[in-house]
């Protein structure tokens, strides 16, 4: 057997990760306070880290929530775990998660 057929074979997907981040990025990034959403797949998860500004209202947060919620919603197959980070003044949420992928990030002057 080739390399490539069995390069062919190993990148066949377990679950649509692809398409989940192409959703978490495109609607969480709809939400202007949203600076940023990282992902990390494991054997037993998808986890997500959003980061809102410190101090996001209780209202920005169910926003958040309410979208999480729908995803879960949509993929029922993928065991989610949500994080929201609270991101201070001068801070880089990179310094909260070291080993997760940005899906997006805004660009904050």
């Amino acid at each position: 057997m080739s390399f490539e057929a069995k390069k062919s074979m190993a990148t066949a997907p377990a679950t649509p990760l692809n398409a989940i981040a192409d959703e978490l990025a495109k609607g969480l990034s709809s939400l202007a306070f949203v600076e940023s959403v990282h992902v990390l797949q494991t054997d037993k998860a998808l986890s997500v880290w959003v980061g809102l500004p410190e101090g996001s209202s209780e209202t920005k947060r169910s926003k958040v929530y309410a979208f999480e919620d729908g995803i879960a919603e949509r993929y029922p197959s993928v065991l989610f775990d949500f994080h929201i980070v609270s991101i201070p003044p001068g801070r880089k949420v990179q310094e909260y998660i070291s080993t997760a992928e940005p899906i997006f990030q805004r660009n904050l002057a």
